[in-house]
């Protein structure tokens, strides 16, 4: 397994927001599956609640980080990850943003409870209760590199899709500045 980076300290202003706010999506996949152990991320991928990934996609690649057994969502929070990285790609282009070298980073999928455990451990905000990760119902982004490499151009037309989806409430979406991610959970009930 790869390590983590050293994690900073997250304020605990901003905890507090984080795990405030995840609490409309624990509501939205109470009733959903929970991934206790990684034989029962096996056998959710058996029976199709969980789907594995690819390495990427034209518009997002896995982080180093992302273990290979937990590289699954539920159906729905993969079509919403392709979803958004397409919009993202497609809107870059349209503004004359240069994208083509571009893709999203996704640093975190499905969690077991174990790793959940783990990840609170070592300094990560998480979620109080069960966090929509170990259903399978969300993702976090790498955002850090945005900045890193001036790329705010790319960020804004990020920011304005996420925006605009959790304004609809179609997802749950949680800027996470200390760790420099962006958390986004899928609503599974979200009805156009």
């Amino acid at each position: 397994m790869t390590m983590s980076p050293s994690v900073p300290v997250t304020p605990d202003s901003e905890l507090d927001l984080i795990r405030f706010s995840q609490k409309r999506e624990q509501a939205w996949w109470d009733d959903y599956l929970t991934m206790n152990t990684l034989h029962d991320v096996e056998e959710a991928e058996k029976i199709g609640y969980l789907v594995r990934l690819p390495g990427g996609a034209d518009y997002y690649k896995m982080s180093k980080y992302v273990i290979e057994e937990l590289r699954v969502l539920h159906p729905i929070a993969l079509a919403a990850l392709d979803n958004i990285s397409l919009h993202w790609h497609a809107c870059m282009h349209e503004q004359g943003i240069p994208c083509d070298d571009l893709f999203l980073v996704v640093s975190s999928l499905t969690r077991t409870i174990e790793r959940q455990d783990t990840l609170t451990a070592d300094g990560y905000p998480t979620a109080d209760g069960i966090s929509t990760h170990c259903k399978g119902g969300a993702f976090d982004i790498g955002v850090k590199w945005y900045k890193e490499f001036d790329r705010m151009d790319a960020l804004r037309v990020l920011d304005d899709i996420l925006g605009s989806l959790h304004r609809s409430g179609q997802i749950n979406w949680i800027p996470e500045p200390t760790i420099g991610a962006y958390h986004v959970a899928v609503n599974p009930n979200f009805k156009e």
